[in-house]
């Protein structure tokens, strides 16, 4: 036990750390949200959105519309925006800079 523990500041130091450290991977969503462009999305349902995209930053409702706002805003990728309207589809997709 005492030669792991003297080995493990050794290993990490050469770049080499111990498994149960190391960040998990993005999500494959996450990679194809990367690639997406916003525009294909108007027509569709949030339901398609997040089998596609994964789980949004934020959805807030909008009163005036009865519709959703929903904000993708992971660190690394690019922030979208989605407004559906009061039947559920896409009406309004765009990058956020």
């Amino acid at each position: 036990m005492a030669a792991i523990a003297l080995a493990l500041p050794v290993l990490s130091g050469c770049g080499i750390v111990a498994p149960w450290s190391m960040e998990p991977p993005p999500p494959a969503s996450a990679l194809t949200q990367a690639h997406s462009d916003p525009q294909e999305w108007i027509g569709k349902r949030l339901p398609d959105l997040t089998a596609k995209l994964g789980e949004p930053s934020s959805i807030e409702p909008l009163q005036e519309t009865t519709g959703d706002l929903v904000i993708y805003s992971h660190p690394g990728f690019p922030h979208y925006v989605f407004e559906t309207g009061p039947n559920g589809k896409i009406v309004s997709a765009s990058t956020a800079p």
